[in-house]
């Protein structure tokens, strides 16, 4: 099994200038037009503001997504090898940006 430790991943992003405005632009730069047209725009992410405050009170905390799904890669369920791949996507990026 291969790890990636993901909190030195994650600050590694704010020791660019250029990274750093770029994990806070939902909170500072977000214009709203009334429609979803990123994650930050969704109700999921307003509820959880509304149940967290403090969290959300630092845009510098950062939301991830992580998806998960094994599948055995040679069709022959009685092999005992299986992959899980694992897929995280930090929420915070601009859509221009991803």
């Amino acid at each position: 099994m291969r790890y990636f430790s993901l909190k030195p991943r994650l600050q590694k992003l704010f020791t660019s200038f250029k990274t750093a405005s770029l994990m806070m632009w939902h909170g500072e730069e977000r214009k709203n037009y009334g429609v979803i047209r990123h994650p930050v725009d969704s109700l999921g992410w307003k509820d959880f503001d509304k149940k967290h405050p403090h969290f959300a009170s630092d845009f510098r905390n950062v939301r991830i997504g992580l998806a998960s799904d094994g599948f055995n890669p040679y069709r022959n369920m009685n092999l005992s090898h299986s992959t899980w791949p694992v897929v995280i996507m930090i929420y915070h990026l601009p859509h221009d940006c991803v």
